[in-house]
């Protein structure tokens, strides 16, 4: 059977990188959403022909 404190490292380890994974993915996510939000802000929607000026 494996050393518990190995074990208990080796979890430890795990749950840090999957922590990782899952902030990088937010990351991504949030850097995703930034770039939509710049795309609108560049090239608003045109207005449509019913809108009075």
């Amino acid at each position: 059977m494996d050393d518990p404190r190995k074990l208990k490292n080796e979890l430890e380890v795990a749950a840090r990188v999957a922590g990782s994974l899952t902030d990088i993915k937010a990351a991504q996510e949030v850097e995703r959403y930034m770039r939509e939000m710049e795309a609108k802000l560049r090239f608003p929607p045109r207005p449509s022909a019913d809108v009075v000026i």
